[in-house]
């Protein structure tokens, strides 16, 4: 009489495969089996629930054992947050103000980030692109804003910067940065006689 059994694992769809799929197992000892589940293959067609019976094959008297397995697909959702963390500055002329904006993918899949500015009258810079996140991975991106030489003393300039989803182009944040001049004040004192 043999002290181990022959298995083989037999499964009948094309979203689930594993890993190994034969072994041999001595009496009362157990194996782990790795399952990979693929929502990207053409048979899954959209969100929902899918169902197979994977078997396992043995040379045992018993016959297949058969385990129900479930996918359960769940729509895409995408989203985005974005605040900075400090939304206004002021600066002599010629002088790079930094804000650094935080931004977190509020998605439910891995998403890259778009980057616009707009309503600036002043250079203004950011990457293009942030990304790819993770859903709920936040990270910081900087914006530059130049202040021109020969600014006066007192303007100021805003620039709205929009962070926008590559998944789903209407699904945006905005951030609003506030740059102004502002020139050294010299004071001298006053000498009463």
């Amino acid at each position: 009489m043999s002290t181990q059994v022959k298995w083989a694992l037999g499964v009948d769809v094309p979203w689930l495969s594993e890993n190994p799929i034969t072994g041999a197992l001595a009496a009362g000892s157990s194996q782990l089996i790795d399952l990979h589940f693929d929502a990207g293959v053409p048979e899954v067609t959209g969100p929902g629930t899918y169902e197979a019976l994977l078997s396992i094959i043995s040379d045992t008297p018993y016959g297949a054992l058969k385990i129900p397995v479930t996918m359960v697909v769940v729509p895409v959702q995408y989203g985005v947050d974005a605040a900075l963390q400090q939304d206004a500055q002021s600066g002599k002329p010629s002088t790079t103000l930094t804000y650094s904006a935080v931004v977190t993918n509020t998605s439910n899949v891995p998403e890259t980030f778009d980057i616009n500015i707009g309503g600036n009258a002043w250079a203004t810079s950011a990457p293009p692109t942030i990304g790819p996140l993770g859903p709920g991975v936040s990270t910081t991106v900087d914006i530059d804003v130049i202040i021109p030489s020969g600014a006066p003393d007192g303007i100021t300039d805003t620039a709205t910067i929009t962070f926008t989803s590559q998944g789903d182009p209407t699904k945006n944040d905005q951030v609003v940065a506030m740059s102004t001049v502002v020139y050294p004040k010299i004071f001298l004192p006053v000498i009463i006689r």
